[in-house]
């Protein structure tokens, strides 16, 4: 059905209509009461243009004399969904269209001569009305091609409307709870309000030259002016909350401000604003904003200096925390880790921690439950699953406990880039397509947290180019803002000298590429194995210390998390799947249970010992040598004087005060262990080697040793 087809077909039902712009709900033409008409003849010449042809415009329809319940998706499609179908129970209401974003519009008559206010709201977090100098877009128009139209399911009793007649009264109740229209100063003004010229002034305004307005840089005095501004063009207040949101508040409010907050901030600037209104005659008139203005003194790029007013820190908005210390709404983190570290799994059970309300899957704090979006361009969908069921069986979820929702998608079959880049201008190519439709989705579904695995498959600019780099991370701390949703990227880590890991944890200048990406960043986490220094620090069996992992502050702008802080201890758990496959499941590691605190047995490392077996393992020990030894200890005799023990050999030692080992290292290498022993505490070395199929009855064999102590033959 052609755009005219549906404005005849409404206006036949007695709706007075008018014209709205082509994919947009901002109206063509005034929106007063004798523009807006219900005679089809005319509007099927107003819906023509001069060839005969169906003009593509959308359609507006004044709500006057109608009372109309938007139920909008910008608190998200849960929540409209939820309070419609709350609302239906409630009042059985039969005639209700479905919006091009997945919201509903209610439609009521009014009696005559009952008038009904506009409210943003003010009855419902996701209810906004409709009625006095306000209007709705009707069924039949489009925007981006999502249709605006008619539900109609008669089991559940919803039809299309066959007149305004037959619409039902809107309820008294709701009536009294919207209130009257209160007729502003602004309205007494001897102009005509929201005229073409006007509305394409504001529109060009909002769009080319109204500054952005900065949270904790005057953002409150700058969106303050830009409603005046646009009350200026002659743009009614209702309007003006429309065109600003849209146009504006989406992209230059650093954060954006939640429309009932923007309601209040223009109410107020239509409330006191000084100018009037300028109107033009036609749309010929000269456009303001279009004129040629004078140099100013200070360049449109150089900073200006505006006397802060004195504010209530109190009334400041609070960070929308949705993982403490790790995720807000707005912002971008960034979790570095090198190759097989456990981010992967960490991240899997960041989405499961979030979606379920489970911070002990974390080890942080869940604030805000919320719907989670994975991208993962390394693992196929059947890993990304494994890891996510792992985590479900390994902490007993059940579906009855899910909270939100969440999506995974992998990248191994998608080529998902959000910038490239052009060699011979040497610049980023922003992936503008793909960005609109993923930003498009997030803020469709309501998504809380967008989670993409790694940033270096994300992109194709050089990530050792810092100002490329930064292009790149500030395209993600775009998308945190506009689609109001916390943005986590993971990283890969530098390789550091001789494969350590030590020097990752905690350090932001770990990260491989630019810094650049460090620095948009206003969270960064590191994940990191156990290292030897780890291991002694902790008193983690070397055996055992890959199945631990380590998460430490990098970086921390918004929260009360240091660089510096505690770690955050995990260790690696197997889950059987119950299809064959085991899954490591990360635990938070309470340390203590995880040291040795038993004796060491007769063929177990001594702790005492790390330090020569970590020598040993640096110094390039054969392996064939290395793996050949199944002992090396230290002892220390708690008395001066001969020890009374004996051990192999090696025999006892009166009076150590150090040692001097050296050790056959294969392949003509000597190896010399060197360690200074404090006074009064005798120590001896025993290096113990395996038995040999030449020497079967020798278990105990002495290398080439030199001891600084007394002959041996003394204490034997």
């Amino acid at each position: 059905m052609s755009k005219r087809d549906s404005a005849v077909k409404l206006a036949q039902k007695g709706f007075k209509i008018f014209l709205l712009g082509v994919d947009s709900k901002i109206p063509a033409i005034d929106v007063v009461t004798d523009k807006a008409i219900c005679d089809p003849a005319k509007v099927r010449e107003m819906w023509s243009d001069p060839f005969g042809n169906s003009r593509h415009e959308n359609i507006g329809i004044n709500t006057n004399d109608l009372l109309v319940l938007d139920f909008d998706t910008k608190s998200g499609q849960d929540a409209a969904d939820v309070a419609f179908t709350a609302f239906r129970e409630a009042s059985k209401c039969k005639h209700v269209a479905k919006t091009r974003s997945g919201g509903f519009h209610v439609f009521y008559r009014l009696s005559p001569g009952v008038c009904c206010a506009s409210t943003v709201k003010k009855i419902s977090p996701v209810i906004d009305t409709r009625s006095f100098h306000s209007y709705v877009v009707g069924a039949g128009s489009d925007i981006d091609g999502a249709y605006y139209k008619w539900l109609i399911s008669p089991p559940e009793g919803l039809v299309e409307p066959a007149s305004v007649a037959d619409l039902e009264l809107a309820p008294q109740e709701l009536i009294e709870a919207c209130g009257q229209p209160t007729v502003r100063e602004a309205r007494d003004l001897s102009i005509e309000w929201d005229t073409a010229a006007a509305l394409s002034q504001a529109e060009e305004y909002l769009l080319r030259h109204a500054p952005e307005a900065k949270q904790g840089e005057g953002g409150d005095d700058a969106t303050y002016r830009v409603a005046c501004k646009v009350r200026q063009f002659g743009v009614s207040q209702e309007t003006a909350l429309l065109m600003i949101d849209e146009h504006w508040n989406q992209t230059k409010a650093l954060p954006p401000w939640s429309l009932n907050e923007l309601g209040e901030k223009i109410e107020n600037a239509y409330r006191y604003a000084k100018a009037a209104p300028h109107v033009p005659g036609s749309e010929f008139d000269p456009i303001e904003i279009d004129a040629p203005k004078p140099t100013p003194v200070v360049p449109a790029d150089c900073p200006r200096f505006v006397e802060q007013p004195f504010f209530d820190a109190a009334a400041i908005p609070r960070r929308q925390w949705i993982v403490e210390d790790v995720l807000a709404r707005g912002f971008l983190t960034l979790i570095n880790a090198p190759p097989g570290a456990g981010k992967t799994q960490w991240l899997a059970q960041l989405l499961l921690a979030v979606t379920f309300d489970r911070s002990d899957m974390i080890d942080y704090l869940v604030r805000e439950p919320a719907n989670v979006w994975s991208f993962n361009a390394e693992d196929d969908s059947d890993e990304l699953k494994r890891r996510i069921g792992g985590a479900v069986i390994g902490y007993g979820l059940a579906r009855d406990d899910q909270i939100t929702k969440y999506s995974i998608s992998s990248g191994v079959r998608l080529d998902f880039k959000v910038a490239t880049w052009d060699a011979s201008k040497q610049r980023v190519v922003k992936n503008e397509a793909a960005l609109k439709a993923f930003a498009k989705q997030i803020v469709d579904n309501n998504v809380g947290v967008v989670i993409l695995d790694p940033l270096a498959d994300l992109h194709e600019v050089p990530e050792s180019n810092n100002d490329a780099i930064k292009m790149v991370a500030r395209i993600f701390t775009e998308l945190a803002i506009e689609s109001t949703a916390a943005i986590v990227i993971a990283t890969h880590s530098r390789k550091q000298p001789g494969a350590s890991s030590e020097g990752h944890a905690g350090n932001p200048e770990s990260v491989r590429g630019g810094f650049s990406q460090v620095a948009k960043a206003r969270i960064m986490l590191t994940i990191t194995g156990a290292s030897i220094k780890d291991a002694k620090a902790a008193k983690i069996d070397l055996d055992d210390r890959g199945s631990f992992i380590r998460i430490d502050t990098a970086k921390n702008n918004l929260g009360t998390a240091s660089r510096g802080a505690k770690p955050k201890w995990f260790k690696f758990e197997g889950v059987p799947l119950g299809n064959g496959d085991s899954v490591g499941v990360l635990r938070k590691a309470d340390l203590a249970q995880s040291r040795l605190k038993k004796e060491p047995a007769e063929n177990e490392p001594n702790s005492r010992a790390v330090a020569i077996a970590d020598s040993m393992e640096r110094a390039g020990l054969a392996p064939e040598v290395k793996q050949s030894w199944t002992d090396v200890r230290v002892h220390t005799a708690q008395a001066t004087g001969e020890s009374a023990e004996r051990d192999g050999p090696l025999g006892r030692w009166p009076n150590v005060v150090g040692y001097d080992v050296a050790v056959d290292a294969g392949k003509g290498r000597i190896i010399e262990f060197k360690k200074p022993v404090s006074a009064g505490k005798p120590t001896r070395v025993i290096l113990r080697r395996q038995a040999t199929v030449d020497s079967p009855a020798e278990a105990v064999a002495t290398p080439r040793c030199g001891l600084s102590v007394a002959s041996p033959a003394q204490g034997v």
